[in-house]
């Protein structure tokens, strides 16, 4: 009886210990990843998208050379998904939110601050790596933190640098004449840093606003043209706007001189402009070089894969960040360690295509000392001014 009730004991223990092994849960598969996604957000339509072809071709560019060179993070090759920016923050913000849906761990983009402003407030809240290129208000640097870059210039810095230029010109009375975008409308504040100071000559006659998405601005450059300013000072863009502001101004015969946003004067309008755009100024941040290695060379690949596209400073910048955002990710070893990134992305040993190695500043700016103006006379680029960029403005309030 003994000898049957242990027989069934034992019996009783096998059926548990097979219930038990049939019961474990499976180790879950770990499936390698083989690419590293960046969601690049963009103008994708309108009058505006010249800029885009060049930002995505230079952002292309980059992914193509680092993935030549084994790609990022022990092999993985980066992975390039585009989204729209559009002409509001609703549409940016939404862009941010479907890449990262889409599995993009790190993001690149953003040419005004309109989008650029709440999608960095997002992407600080979901700690999320995001490299902007062309959003230039100064309170995306108030905003900033680890994880966080603003790749080419910072536009407070250049635009006070731009406002001492209008001074050494000699010119006393301005209009500033700009698309109502948040970027904009910010700068202003920058110019008045400068002209508000006591003993400067320049007086500011008024502000007209431009519609953020236009097609035209005859009626705003007329009001414009009848103050008769010496200067009237331009941040506009897209193809349509400035073949109507040209237009407008060459139509009412004004005699004093005037500008447009830098770097928009891109290939394209150029050709369609022609002789109307005569007699003006314009701000530069990157020119091709034949005299500088790495600029030609950069210069020559970008037109080999992008023959049809415009190499603007802007997307030098994008070029620059996607450069410098891959190195300090793959240096810090993934995007999880925020901290990590950011000491990576201050050690970043990279030469940029103007012939100067990457300097990122405390406040995760990169930094160039230098712009150029060049004036615009028989359909040539002419008469070049250096603009120099004062580091100490990266970091006024």
């Amino acid at each position: 009886m003994k000898r049957k009730l242990l027989m069934l004991l034992l019996a009783m223990v096998l059926s548990l210990s097979l219930v038990a092994v049939g019961c474990a849960p499976e180790e879950p598969e770990v499936v390698e990843k083989t690419t590293f996604k960046v969601g690049a957000i963009y103008w994708e339509s309108g009058d505006l998208k010249e800029f885009t072809d060049g930002n995505l071709g230079c952002v292309n560019l980059a992914a193509k050379e680092i993935n030549e060179q084994g790609g990022i993070l022990d092999g993985r090759m980066i992975e390039i998904l585009t989204y729209d920016e559009g002409f509001s923050a609703e549409v940016g913000l939404a862009s941010v939110k479907k890449a990262i849906a889409d599995g993009c761990e790190a993001i690149i983009g953003f040419q005004d601050s309109t989008a650029g402003l709440p999608s960095q407030a997002y992407c600080r809240e979901k700690g999320i790596i995001l490299t902007t290129t062309g959003a230039g208000t100064p309170l995306l640097t108030k905003g900033t933190y680890p994880g966080y870059f603003r790749s080419g210039f910072m536009c407070g810095a250049s635009d006070r640098a731009r406002a001492r230029w209008v001074e050494e010109m000699g010119f006393e009375t301005v209009v500033y004449l700009a698309v109502d975008s948040k970027y904009c409308i910010d700068a202003l504040e920058d110019y008045r840093y400068v002209w508000d100071q006591p003993g400067s000559p320049v007086e500011l006659l008024d502000v007209i606003y431009i519609p953020y998405g236009a097609t035209e601005c005859k009626l705003e450059t007329t009001k414009a043209v009848g103050y008769n300013p010496d200067f009237i000072f331009g941040n506009t863009w897209g193809d349509s706007v400035l073949i109507s502001q040209a237009e407008t101004i060459n139509e009412l015969g004004y005699e004093g001189t005037w500008t447009i946003c830098y770097d928009v004067m891109m290939d394209g309008i150029i050709k369609q402009l022609g002789p109307l755009v005569d007699g003006s100024w314009h701000c530069f941040n990157w020119l091709p070089d034949p005299d500088v290695p790495e600029n030609w060379s950069f210069y020559q690949d970008f037109k080999e894969m992008n023959p049809d596209a415009t190499l603007h400073g802007f997307a030098e910048a994008a070029y620059e960040g996607m450069w410098a955002m891959c190195l300090a990710i793959d240096a810090a070893g993934g995007v999880d360690d925020l901290e990590a990134y950011d000491k990576a992305l201050q050690a970043v040993d990279w030469m940029t295509p103007r012939g100067d190695k990457l300097e990122v500043l405390s406040n995760r700016e990169s930094f160039h000392p230098v712009w150029t103006n060049w004036y615009r006379e028989g359909g040539e680029w002419v008469n070049c001014m250096p603009m120099e960029i004062l580091k100490e403005d990266y970091f006024l309030d």
